[in-house]
């Protein structure tokens, strides 16, 4: 099996489906992170595409989202959050998930804020990059298994997902009138990423191999095709925050 012939068709399948969603004008919440790029350049060869980015002002992912929508041509607005506007969020967001933990909450907050612009900007749906970590081994904890229990833990946080991330961030959307599309998550797309070599996910050291590979393919700078991953949570500032706030 060749990475090369499987990032041709993994390309090939992303185009597919964000063409199935494209419209003439599309909203993107974007972090400038490697997933959110590759499904903005690819977005972009199919219609006008606006990027909401969300974080506390002077927050890396401001500063990312700024900086990678420059590279890529994608037009961007910036969501600056002060901690009364993310306090003001978190009673939205408590009573549209059900959920009250500070992971949780710190995930919802800026997806709210960028959801909520969107829509008042004329959008109806918006483009994400969920299920990209789960699929393509993004998280850090990956990096310490051994392949048995790698192979089991992505297809259990894969499976996962459905209940947990995409019902949390579909229904944070959904309250803002939106609706929230995920490529990655793709019936075709994902049962294709599945059944990918762990080695074309990650080798122990890298993470997101053929994702990294597929930004080169796009012609993506080198920052944003070696960038590592920063939870929104974090990137954002809005962890900083929430701390300080009784939940």
């Amino acid at each position: 099996m060749n990475i090369k012939e499987k990032t041709q068709e993994l390309l090939e399948l992303l185009e597919r489906t964000i063409k199935e969603n494209a419209k003439n004008e599309m909203a993107i919440s974007f972090s400038g992170g490697l997933d959110s790029s590759i499904i903005a350049a690819i977005a972009l060869r199919h219609g006008e595409l606006t990027g909401y980015s969300v974080g506390v002002p002077g927050s890396y992912d401001l500063v990312n989202a700024e900086k990678n929508a420059e590279l890529l041509g994608l037009g961007l607005k910036k969501v600056e959050l002060s901690e009364q506007d993310i306090i003001e969020i978190i009673p939205k967001v408590k009573r549209t998930t059900g959920l009250s933990d500070r992971l949780n909450i710190g995930i919802a907050v800026p997806l709210y804020a960028s959801c909520s612009a969107a829509a008042k900007d004329g959008f109806s749906s918006i483009l994400c990059g969920q299920g990209a970590d789960e699929l393509f081994a993004g998280y850090a904890r990956y990096l310490k298994m051994e392949a048995q229990e790698l192979t089991r833990e992505l297809e259990r946080d894969f499976l996962a997902l459905e209940k947990g991330g995409w019902k949390r961030d579909s229904s944070v959307a959904k309250a803002c009138g939106i609706e929230l599309v995920a490529p990655f998550l793709d019936q075709r797309l994902s049962a294709f990423a599945r059944e990918l070599p762990l080695e074309f996910r990650t080798d122990g050291t890298e993470r997101k191999i053929i994702l990294r590979e597929l930004a080169s393919l796009l012609g993506l700078d080198k920052g944003i095709c070696g960038q590592k991953k920063k939870a929104i949570q974090y990137g954002s500032g809005i962890s900083k925050v929430i701390k300080k706030i009784e939940l």
